[in-house]
């Protein structure tokens, strides 16, 4: 079990009503708590239980089917799905609510659009040694690549960007509902180097930085040694983002400010007035969430910041041993 981690919701799903502070029950001995996820409204966690030597999830009280193996637990932005992958044998699958999707060699990366009626994620079709991947949207195989970097979603489901691998090269790729993928003809973006806004409208890109190992948010930003987490505005008029310098910390930049130094930065948000960010950051083993100019107790994991809709408190769910919480920072 890793000893460093965090629970991960991704940070485009803000401006919910986080609710008031709780402490859930204390998870059962045989429970992992780093697979530990919670809702974004702060009222459901899920996460992975062994039994001998077969898996199963709990979602609040309820107990999921058992399988060989499980992980990679998601809830979607409508608290009302949860999908995971499962191992059944010597295939993966992807179970989506009570949906179990077709056997891979490998399933990954699942994202939900805001509502949870569109998803995507990525699937070995072969070993991982014959390098091939497919993408699957909303259950159905819409493109076969070398390899797939983690998919990207508007919140309406409407767009996903991704990059994909060829002959060593990354190239972008967009797919919009009822098209076929596009994929572009730039092969300067790193792995994983594609961000879109939540309404589909702008797309960004990072770029590795030709004879160096360095990259950059578009092709004319500062130079960095890596680029992190990223997230659009609401207006999509101003990008935020984690980057590591040479003396290998983390700082989140927005425009030509950046933060104080952490040895990890994860699930960026605006805040209402799109000049104050939040976010998770790590410094040693322990987890904080860092609110403009507050920051919370410090954490085994904390999941992704959720803004109040009025833009004055930030719900997160925290984790310390076998304890999980739902605590509130108010901003005013």
């Amino acid at each position: 079990m890793k000893t460093i981690w965090s629970v991960i919701v991704p940070a485009l799903f803000a401006l919910q009503e986080p609710a008031s502070e709780r402490k859930f029950p204390v998870l059962p001995d045989e429970a992992d708590p780093s697979s530990v996820r919670f809702s974004i409204d702060g009222k459901t966690i899920a996460y992975r239980v062994a039994h001998g030597k077969k898996w199963f999830v709990v979602v609040g009280d309820t107990k999921g089917e058992e399988f060989d193996d499980v992980k990679d637990l998601v809830v979607s932005p409508d608290c009302k799905t949860v999908g995971y992958a499962a191992k059944a044998g010597k295939k993966w699958l992807m179970v989506i609510g009570a949906t179990k999707g077709p056997e891979y060699f490998g399933v990954s990366d699942l994202v939900f659009s805001d509502d949870g009626m569109r998803n995507a994620y990525v699937a070995d079709e072969y070993p991982p040694a014959f390098h091939k991947q497919v993408i699957l949207v909303d259950g159905k195989q819409q493109g076969s690549f070398e390899e797939i970097s983690r998919p990207r979603m508007s919140r309406d489901g409407g767009l996903i960007a991704f990059t994909a691998s060829s002959m060593g090269a990354w190239n972008p790729v967009t797919w919009r509902s009822g098209e076929s993928g596009t994929l572009s003809d730039s092969t300067a973006v790193v792995r994983d180097g594609v961000r879109v806004s939540a309404d589909g409208k702008r797309i960004i890109h990072i770029y590795a930085k030709k004879g160096t190992s360095s990259v950059t948010v578009g092709e004319n930003g500062p130079e960095f040694d890596a680029i992190g987490d990223l997230v659009i505005s609401k207006d999509a008029s101003s990008i935020a983002y984690a980057a590591r310098t040479s003396d290998g910390t983390w700082s989140v930049v927005l425009g030509e400010k950046k933060g104080d130094p952490y040895d990890e930065i994860r699930s960026i948000v605006f805040g209402k007035d799109e000049k104050t960010l939040i976010y998770a950051a790590r410094k040693g083993k322990k987890f904080r969430i860092v609110a403009g100019d507050k920051t919370s107790d410090e954490f085994d994991a904390v999941g992704a910041p959720i803004l109040s809709a009025d833009g004055l408190q930030v719900g997160f769910g925290a984790v310390n041993g076998r304890e999980a919480f739902w605590k509130v920072i108010r901003l005013k």
